[in-house]
């Protein structure tokens, strides 16, 4: 667990997790 993400994978992780909150889910498209 030392790995570091790549930008579109903490993007979508942020995308994910912003959408199960239905808040920001469509802030970045």
């Amino acid at each position: 667990m030392g790995k570091v993400p790549t930008f579109k994978g903490l993007i979508l992780t942020w995308r994910a997790t912003f959408s199960h909150h239905g808040m920001a889910g469509q802030v970045i498209a």
